[in-house]
């Protein structure tokens, strides 16, 4: 066995000597793919670094993050003796048990608003229900229409908060005029109500896995037409999220079951077709939560 480990080291050995005599800058940091067309050692430090160990930055770059959120965690905690709340950008496998994350810079435009749902569906299935976009957007200047529909989506991210750059428009509610002021707090104010009911799936996703925030198709499996839709997510079981993500107007697609508006109790109808929501209902309280009554 020692001699397998001897040889084992001079052979990693023998790589890293090789290695410095050829050009692995390009071998690592410039490769025959990148992906989404930018260099791998763009931002950050060279792929061809080497870590403790002998192990390439190459192979651990994924990983920093990961480690570095974890380890944050753990001195935060030792040091506070509470439990500490800490958000990554960077993330890998296995992230969501220890810390949250947020979907990194976005920028003020209706795309950008609508693909954060995707986004959080999609880190919530990979296992880090605690997720969010930055609403309003990150980069370029958001406006009034723009801002109050973000802030009445964002308010129901498992990890809800309005962000934005230096140097862009101020983006607080109140910054912007009384109706996404109006509009802001009434959304914020039925996330504060739903608080029990997050604080549940948190506790349960803890314990046994799952999700918080997931798309309509992991809880209607059976519904072919609930797989296609990704404009819409449910909290939980019981209470589905349909925002205004251009316009003034929503379309909806009600699963199978009964549903009922959230906030007055009033039904919606049986589930299984697409309805039509207007500006009156989406920007005065009736902003698309909705709650199933079960099939």
């Amino acid at each position: 066995e020692d001699d397998a480990d001897a040889l084992a080291s001079r052979k990693h050995a023998q790589t890293l000597e090789n290695e410095e005599r050829e050009p692995i800058t390009s071998r690592y940091d410039y490769p025959p793919l990148w992906a989404g067309g930018i260099p791998p050692d763009s931002s950050t430090i060279s792929m061809a670094s080497l870590h403790y160990g002998g192990v390439r930055e190459h192979d651990l770059h994924s990983l920093y993050g990961h480690m570095e959120g974890v380890a944050s965690r753990h001195a935060l905690e030792s040091i506070r003796g509470e439990r500490a709340l800490v958000i990554t950008r960077s993330s890998y496998a296995g992230t969501g048990h220890h810390i949250g994350h947020w979907l990194g810079d976005n920028n003020s435009r209706w795309k950008d608003m609508k693909d954060s749902i995707s986004g959080m569906l999609a880190m919530n299935m990979f296992g880090i229900p605690l997720v969010g976009a930055d609403i309003c957007g990150f980069g370029e200047d958001t406006w009034e229409e723009l801002c109050m529909r973000w802030m009445q989506l964002g308010a129901f991210y498992p990890f809800a908060r309005n962000h934005n750059n230096i140097g862009q428009r101020s983006q607080e509610p109140y910054a912007l005029g009384e109706r996404v002021l109006r509009e802001s707090k009434h959304a914020l104010m039925l996330r504060y109500r739903l608080l029990p009911h997050y604080y549940s799936l948190f506790y349960h996703v803890a314990l046994h896995g799952g999700t918080v925030a997931r798309p309509l198709f992991l809880e209607f499996p059976w519904d072919a037409q609930s797989r296609a839709v990704d404009t819409q997510f449910l909290v939980g079981s019981s209470v589905m999220v349909a925002a205004v993500l251009e316009g003034d107007a929503v379309r909806v697609y009600l699963p199978p079951g009964e549903w009922f508006w959230f906030e007055s109790g009033a039904p919606v109808g049986v589930g299984g077709a697409e309805g039509a929501g207007d500006d009156e209902n989406a920007g005065s309280g009736e902003s698309g939560e909705r709650m199933s009554g079960g099939d």
